[in-house]
């Protein structure tokens, strides 16, 4: 990641990045109301879903899951989660 991306990451990172498993997958809950892979958020890509006031789980206005479908694992470092993920790949080779 070039310097110029991390720190524009470091910027912008004042929402809060939750990792959760909705339907057993995946994902991070983002500013609390975005669904996304790790890999949407990390690069920018459309999200996965959202999770909407009235706990409900939209995907392009369909009503996929609830909140009662979300479980929570815990805060996330964006940042640090990358790096990491990086040196498993290096890793990997």
């Amino acid at each position: 990641m070039s310097e110029e991306l991390r720190i524009y990451k470091q910027e912008q990172g004042a929402a809060t990045v939750e990792a959760i498993k909705f339907k057993g997958e995946y994902f991070w809950l983002v500013g609390g109301d975005a669904i996304a892979t790790p890999h949407q958020y990390l690069n920018f890509l459309e999200n996965f879903a959202h999770l909407f006031p009235d706990g409900k789980v939209k995907q392009h206005g369909a009503v996929i899951g609830t909140e009662a479908d979300i479980e929570r694992l815990g805060e996330v470092d964006p940042l640090a989660w990358e790096e990491a993920e990086a040196k498993r790949n290096a890793e990997a080779q």
